[in-house]
This record gives structure tokens, sequence and C-alpha cells, in this order.
């Protein structure tokens, strides 16, 4: 008997619900908003600034100005649909030096990721309110060189470091976003963090027969200890632990959105 009321109960509220079912395909389906961005973070990177304290002390005694973590820039493209849902593209750039009496080296940090994300928003006429959550995979990456006085850039292991190290990484993201909506565009201010898993992993330049294949944490250690064999890593090194909290502002197009 239970079970034969509840299959009637099913029955009525379906019923119930198909007259608004073209409607509520219309609000979930129809619109589809494609937005690009740009925006800045502060970036958390502890074992990379381990690192870099670790080699300007190693070298204190040729230094002239020491590296430090920039603000970073970030560009976004993302496609937003069913109101509640994106899928987004974020590049986060940013470079930063060590001057030396004799030479110059820099620092290229990037971090590609695709997320996908929850998105519902309270939505009163032309404002949107809501948070934003989700997943997303991508890599991590440090590249590094040498500049001469007279503007020649050597990426070759004459230099101990010299190279590109990367991993790919997972990541999770929370966050807030406001904007307001035309009918046909919109204006989108977020404000997320960003943390990066799989912290454990080294960020390496697996070149074949190198054993200088990541970035030491103690780089006196590594000048004194040198590791030996090939493809060995006998040194702590730095991870893709990068945390970062970023504003961006977007601008989208919104395409079938059915309202002004």
């Amino acid at each position: 008997m239970a079970s034969f009321s509840l299959r009637r109960l099913a029955g009525w509220l379906t019923l119930a619900l198909l007259p608004a079912a073209p409607a509520l395909a219309q609000s979930y389906f129809d619109e589809v908003d494609i937005a690009a961005g740009y925006g800045r973070a502060y970036m958390h990177w502890p074992s990379f600034q381990k690192f870099l304290d670790s080699y300007h002390a190693a070298n204190k005694t040729d230094l002239l100005s020491p590296a430090t973590l920039p603000l970073a820039s970030v560009q976004s493209v993302s496609i937003n649909c069913f109101n509640f849902a994106s899928v987004r593209y974020e590049q986060l750039s940013a470079d930063c030096r060590t001057d030396f009496t004799d030479v110059q080296r820099n620092f290229q940090l990037r971090q590609r990721l695709f997320l996908v994300a929850v998105e519902p928003a309270w939505r009163p006429r032309h404002f949107l309110i809501g948070p934003t959550f989700g997943i997303g995979a991508g890599e991590c990456r440090i590249g590094t060189f040498t500049r001469q006085p007279d503007g020649t850039e050597s990426w070759g292991r004459e230099r101990l470091i010299n190279g590109s190290y990367s991993s790919t990484i997972f990541s999770g993201f929370a966050g807030l976003r406001l904007g307001y909506q035309w009918r046909y565009a919109q204006l989108i201010v977020r404000g997320e963090w960003v943390g990066s898993g799989g912290t454990t992993v080294s960020l390496d330049d697996a070149l074949p027969g190198d054993t200088n294949n990541s970035l030491p944490l103690d780089y006196a250690d590594f000048l004194a200890n040198p590791p030996t064999g090939v493809g060995a890593r006998v040194y702590d090194s730095v991870t893709p632990d990068l945390t970062s909290y970023r504003v961006s502002l977007q601008l989208g197009l919104r395409i079938n959105s059915g309202s002004d």
C-alpha cells in the first residue's frame, strides 16, 4: 500500500509540474554566457619562498637585489550555462628577478587551470550575486634563466638551476561573484581563493641524464652535496603548494537570455 501511494504521489507531482516544464527548460537550458576577463592575484608559495631565501643567502656576497613574489596577473575565458554552472580556463602569470653584480636571474611563474564550477546566484532583475566553488586540474611551472649585462639570455646548464620546472596539479577553489546584466551582456566581478593539491610532488625539469632536475629548498646544501646518479633527487624540492587570492573582472555575452 505504501509503495502504491508513493507511485500515485509521484504521478500527481509529475502532472502538476508538466505545465511549468517549458519555463524551467527555458530558465535553465536556454541561457549561455561566454565571458573573458582579467584580474590580479596575491600569491602565497611557501616552498618557492624557501628556495628564494636559501638561494639569496648562498649568493649574498654578489647579491644586489633579491627576487620577491609579485602580484600576478590572471587571464580567463569561461562558458557559463544553465544559470548555475561554468567551465573556465585561467592562466596566472608573474615574473620576478634577482640582480647580482655580474648577472641577472629571472623567474617566470605560471599556473594554467581548467576549472569546473557550481555557481548558484540570486538574480533580482539586472543584478546577480552568489557563491562560486569547484575543482580544477592543470599545470604549475617555473622557468628560470640568466641575462647578461649585454642582454644575452641563457637557459643552458652552464648555470646550475637554469631550466623549466613543472608538474601536473589538481585544485580546489571557492569565492563570490557579483555582477550586472543587460539583455545581451553582463559585467561580473569575482573574488576567489584557489588552492593547489599534490603539494608533495616536486616541480621537475626531467631532462634525460640530468641529475639537477628540481629546485632545492636548501640551496647551500644542494651546492655542498650535489645529487649523483641519473635521475637522482636526494634533496627537498619546490612543490606546487601555491595558494592564490584573486580578484578579476569579466565581460560576457549572454546568448538566448530571453530577458532584459
